[in-house]
This record gives C-alpha cells, structure tokens and sequence, in this order.
C-alpha cells in the first residue's frame, strides 16, 4: 500500500508483559503515523494468545485498559488478532472453541467497529502485513488517552485508563482471588 507524502510509520510493539505476569502475554502493537513532526496514532493491534487456557484477571484487565486508552472514536482503527496458533497442534479441536469464546468476549468492541484477525503460524509476514494494510487503510481521530493527554491536559494519572487500573488493583488487594 502506497504511504501518504511525507509521512513515515512507526510500529511499536508493547508485551503487556512489561505490566503484568501472565505466562503468556498478550502483546500490543501501535501503528504511529509520523507527519511534518507530528506523531499520530493510526492503529493499535492487540494480540491475543489462542494458546491460553484461559484468560486470566490480568488478561482480562489489559484488554479493559486497551479500550480505555483507545475510546469508541478509535475503535474502527484497531484490529484484536490472535496468535500461537501452533501451540494447538496436539489439541486442534480447541481452536475453534476457543476462538468463539474470545470473539464472544469481544462482542462489544467488534460491534464498536474493531475488528478481528487471526495471525497464522503458518504464514505470518502475511497475515501481519494485511493487518498493517488494514490500519493504513483507515483515517482515525486521536485514541481517548491522546485527547485526554493532549487537547484536556490531564496527568497520565488523571485519564481513564489509570482511574480504572487504580480501581482494579484496590480491589485486587481486597480479594487476591
């Protein structure tokens, strides 16, 4: 896909592991679009292990801090793709389950215009590259923790998506279940 003049794109891949300690991190990759010495976010991309048993409250908590960092307006430039794919090879029978239970956790965000891709370990370069084709092919406004960071002027401690972490982590603390 042709890039817009003057423009360069910057992806940045974030394990959620950097804040949490699940086995096996989802990861998050920001798509930036860099022009005349802005820095906007075209996309995000969330990865979701489908080798997961299951998704576990620190799984659970990334995914609501994702939509809160993106707000509804950014929604229609974010794919959730699912990776590790192979390690259902012994078992190839969960993948459709668990694929259908993680589509149906995601009712609301698909229904709020994300989208849902499935990263092959057979071929990713390819499925990797429709998904950046994708995202390049959207125009977006800023995610809610760009508006709320730039255009409000609020702390990274004031947004929503801290609010929410600190909320969680409090009630964490009084049931560690």
């Amino acid at each position: 896909m042709p890039t817009p003049k003057n423009s360069n794109y910057i992806l940045d891949i974030t394990p959620e592991d950097r804040l949490f300690t699940d086995a096996h991190p989802n990861d998050l990759i920001i798509v930036y679009r860099q022009s005349n010495m802005q820095v906007k976010v075209a996309g995000l991309v969330y990865l979701h292990n489908i080798g997961q048993n299951r998704m576990g409250r620190s799984s659970l908590l990334a995914h609501d801090l994702f939509l809160r960092i993106c707000g509804p307006a950014a929604l229609g430039s974010v794919v959730i793709a699912s990776t590790h794919w192979e390690a259902l090879l012994h078992n190839p029978a969960a993948g459709p389950i668990r694929e259908n239970d993680l589509k149906e956790f995601l009712t609301e965000s698909l229904a709020q215009g994300a989208v849902y891709r499935r990263i092959d370990a057979m071929d990713p370069r390819r499925d990797i590259g429709d998904v950046i084709d994708y995202i390049l092919g959207k125009n977006v406004g800023a995610t809610q923790v760009q508006e709320e960071l730039v255009e409000l002027g609020k702390r990274v401690a004031e947004t929503e998506a801290a609010k929410k972490l600190r909320e969680t982590l409090k009630s964490w603390l009084v049931d560690p279940k």
